[in-house]
């Protein structure tokens, strides 16, 4: 993440996209915003910088991902769909694993 949230206000040599959050998210950020316009008009919270982190990590997440369905499509043979679909279940009983802290169904049934 950039060393710093908070910077002074540049010109921009980037391309800019554009992220959907929650209104609540969107109006605690407006709300931060303008109570650091109050202090100093020059300051900015930078939700780049912010995003732009978020997104080298994600990346880097998203290639190991890519990788693993290309790696496991070439030793199975299977197409990259149904891998992909493996992984995403695969994915979504781990989440609800660690959020029940309850082994998986299947792990308990004999």
């Amino acid at each position: 993440m950039a060393k710093t949230i908070l910077q002074r206000k540049t010109a921009t040599g980037f391309k800019q996209i554009s992220i959907k959050v929650p209104i609540e998210l969107h109006e605690r950020v407006l709300a931060f915003k303008n109570r650091l316009e109050k202090i100093d008009p020059e300051l900015i919270f930078n939700v780049s910088a912010v995003c732009q982190a978020a997104l080298e990590v994600a990346i880097k997440q998203a290639e190991k991902e890519l990788n693993d369905i290309e790696q496991a499509t070439k030793q199975s043979g299977e197409s990259p769909t149904v891998l992909t679909n493996l992984l995403a279940f695969a994915t979504d009983e781990e989440k609800q694993q660690r959020v029940t802290q309850e082994p998986p169904a299947s792990a308990t049934e004999t």
